[in-house]
């Protein structure tokens, strides 16, 4: 039977793996991978707070962000959840402040980042508007710039983070520009690197987040890494862990926020995340 998890105005529904089998009986098994993105999926929508369809940004943490929102709304889209990806893709658009084409990075913020706007051109892509996803990744392009290689964080900003790139360098791929994702993996592999086989935050910047090695490992993953993506995603449930049910957000770091779980969720499932976004 199909499980309904109520959340004030909102129904949800999530699907056991049993379930998915049985609506499919042709279909693969489902991996372990999956059976944990699912159980993600279903503690975050109880433990997170909603407004609307937006999920806010961690547990005893206020605050509607876009790139928490853009993550979680491609994580409900990879595990069947297509109506709700389009709700939250909606509301997105009409409550948070935009800039041409760039979207704020939270309801009542002023910043413009490439890390927010590149996971919301991600779900513009599975939803098939691939027209708004190239128009963000061409003001990102414009409006943001590169150092070398690597994309800025954000308008304004001179800063190079891991996640950022990981996630331009996959709205890149899904857009069909596998030659500039690949030079994007590259340049963080050469001058961010990494510590513990987690990827740093950024150039010269020696924290480990959860949210920037899964953003990185899913990179790895489509471009036909997958040995090194198995490894990233062995290391950050050995070395950063979980607190019921949900990743913590780095190495000694026990906050618990939407965008890495959701993110680590699509990681842990990557060769059906690669499925959604290698059909756009």
């Amino acid at each position: 039977m199909v499980k309904e998890i109520p959340r004030g105005e909102n129904e949800y529904v999530v699907y056991s793996p049993e379930e998915v089998a049985l609506a499919n009986p042709v279909s693969r098994e489902v991996s372990e991978g999956e059976v944990r993105a699912r159980d993600i999926l279903e503690s975050l929508v109880y433990k997170m707070n909603f407004d609307g369809n937006l999920i806010e940004s961690g547990v005893e943490c206020s605050g509607l962000f876009l790139d928490a929102n853009a993550i979680f709304g491609l994580l409900q889209y990879a595990l069947g959840n297509k109506k709700k990806a389009k709700d939250i893709e909606y509301d997105i658009t009409k409550r948070i402040e935009s800039e041409g084409y760039l979207i704020k990075d939270r309801i009542g913020g002023s910043g413009l980042r490439t890390s927010s706007n590149s996971s919301l051109g991600l779900l513009k892509c599975v939803l098939g508007d691939k027209v708004g996803a190239e128009k963000i990744l061409d003001q990102i392009v414009s409006s943001v710039g590169f150092d070398g290689d690597l994309v800025k964080r954000g308008v304004g900003s001179s800063l190079l983070p891991s996640c950022d790139n990981s996630l331009f360098a996959l709205l890149e791929y899904t857009l069909g520009n596998k030659v500039m994702a690949r030079k994007i993996r590259d340049s963080i592999v050469g001058r961010i690197g990494f510590d513990k086989k987690l990827v740093r935050t950024t150039v010269l910047d020696p924290n480990l987040y959860t949210f920037s090695s899964s953003a990185f490992g899913l990179l790895e993953y489509v471009l036909g890494n997958k040995k090194e993506a198995s490894e990233i995603e062995g290391n950050i449930i050995e070395k950063i862990g979980f607190s019921d049910k949900l990743v913590n957000n780095g190495i000694e770091d026990f906050r618990l926020y939407t965008v890495s779980s959701s993110a680590f969720a699509l990681l842990s499932m990557a060769e059906k995340t690669k499925e959604v976004l290698r059909k756009w």
